[in-house]
């Protein structure tokens, strides 16, 4: 008995070193007034910050070095639906001294860094800044919504470390769908943050080459922005400009968000001015458009929050005319 009790306490203290696994996610649902010039419809529906069941874990493989993995998956809470098993993020990395290398998929930097913008949680228009094309879309025109923008799959990622208040990120992404008559697609997205006391500045770029294999469907965005943070309230601006060479477009627009924490309760406002589209050469006149966003978050627990959103886009000189108001509940797990 003497010599079995030190062997199991050895194998447990070893198993609690080899891995750690969390369980994870969100369940968020809202009911949802959305009007579409002169169509309202009222729905329950997941949220622009969508409900997540995810796993991630790691392991000590000692001297400084760490494997980890994540996966994680959508759910609709309305409908129950769910997207494929790791749709959202499927990683496996190492870690050190050196950064973090991951191979897999997932968010972008591009993407990390238009989410800085993403203060909002529950309005069907979102305050996105990397839509397709910033017409039919909340955002403005960028790079990062399709053909495996937001996201890309079948890619290796590096993230630096802290090194003084900066960090960077890069991800290279490859198609795998090269034939005798298609084109790889290919992308690229990085991203740099540099804070310094309470202000901070950044930037992404996001590059997709032959976008579904289709020659010449190129699409790139850029994203400039900074923050400052006084006290209880956090002010960011950034500005944007994206390119498709599939049909020779670009948009600029800049971005604005601000958030007011007063206990529990958070209040934001967001607004984006974009610029008329520029096609071939020539400014497409009426495609400017204005979206702005205003909501309160009440955190009543650490987990548990109470989210109201009002937001508003006018289209000049189009049908696109949008307004939606969100009373949600977001619980995390």
């Amino acid at each position: 008995m003497q010599r079995k009790l030190p062997l199991l306490l050895a194998l447990l203290v070893s198993a609690g070193a080899l891995a750690d696994v969390t369980v994870y996610g969100q369940a968020n649902a809202g009911l949802i007034l959305h009007k579409a010039n002169s169509t309202t419809k009222t729905k329950i529906d997941n949220l622009y910050t969508p409900s997540r069941l995810g796993f991630r874990g790691t392991e000590d493989l000692g001297d400084g070095l760490k494997a980890s993995f994540q996966l994680e998956q959508q759910v609709n809470i309305d409908t129950g639906d769910g997207m494929n098993f790791g749709q959202r993020e499927a990683w496996v990395a190492l870690s050190g001294g050196f950064g973090k290398l991951g191979l897999g998929r997932g968010k972008t930097p591009y993407t990390n860094t238009a989410d800085y913008f993403e203060i909002f949680d529950g309005s069907s228009l979102g305050l996105a800044i990397y839509g397709v094309d910033g017409v039919t879309n909340a955002g403005a025109l960028g790079a990062t919504a399709s053909a495996g923008g937001a996201r890309f799959h079948n890619s290796v990622r590096y993230d630096s470390n802290n090194l003084n208040g900066f960090t960077a990120a890069v991800q290279l992404g490859v198609g795998e769908n090269e034939t005798d008559t298609v084109k790889e697609t290919r992308a690229l997205s990085m991203n740099a943050r540099y804070n310094f006391g309470q202000f901070g500045v950044f930037g992404a770029y996001s590059s997709i080459s032959d976008a579904g294999g289709v020659a010449g469907a190129d699409k790139t965005a850029l994203l400039l922005g900074g923050a400052a943070k006084f006290d209880a309230l956090t002010v960011q601006l950034g500005w944007q400009r994206g390119e498709l060479d599939a049909n020779q477009s670009e948009r600029d627009s800049v971005i604005s968000t601000l958030a007011y924490a007063v206990g529990p309760t958070t209040y934001k406002a967001g607004i984006i001015l974009a610029g008329e589209q520029d096609l071939a050469g020539s400014s497409v006149a009426n495609s400017d458009y204005r979206l702005m966003a205003l909501g309160v978050k009440h955190a009543l627990s650490k987990r548990t929050n109470l989210v109201a959103e009002y937001a508003r886009k006018d289209a000049d000189g189009s049908a696109n005319d949008q307004t939606a108001l969100t009373l949600a509940v977001m619980h995390a797990f």
